[in-house]
């Protein structure tokens, strides 16, 4: 697959942890994705948001977009204990009040304007906080 082999010429020019190489591994993780390969695109999803973690921070609007795709494919998978983490501990502090009323729409970068949308779509119309907890509860670990 072309992917693949551009993604390993990246990865010996530019080395694993270079921002073009992650965006690679990215594309790559959507396409397994769209062929049905959920555990490969799973693979290389984790990798590319601990890089991105580690590399650009927390709160950087790629690490965002990383953790926002590893999110949506476990809830593909139904892994709902590992979606739920990737929720709490990657994308749960963009819901944090002290933080949204420091920002502007400028202050954030596209995919990070996308993903507080696609969240707050989790709790609208009725019943705010609520009804995204109650979708969270639902991918809790069952007990």
């Amino acid at each position: 697959m072309l992917e693949e082999q551009a993604l390993e010429g990246s990865r010996q020019l530019l080395g694993e942890a270079h921002p073009d190489t992650l965006l690679m591994m990215n594309n790559l993780a959507a396409t397994l994705r769209g062929q049905g390969d959920l555990p490969g695109a799973r693979t290389l999803l984790e990798r590319v948001l601990d890089s991105s973690r580690r590399l650009l921070g927390d709160t950087h609007a790629d690490t965002s977009a990383s953790a926002w795709n590893l999110f949506i494919l476990l809830v593909q998978m139904e892994d709902r204990a590992a979606a739920r983490m990737i929720f709490e501990r990657d994308l749960n502090w963009m819901m944090d009040p002290n933080w949204l009323l420091d920002q502007t729409p400028e202050s954030l970068g596209a995919n990070q304007q996308a993903i507080l949308a696609e969240i707050y779509k989790l709790y609208q119309p009725v019943g705010g906080w609520s009804r995204l907890k109650r979708w969270l509860r639902r991918w809790s670990p069952k007990r």
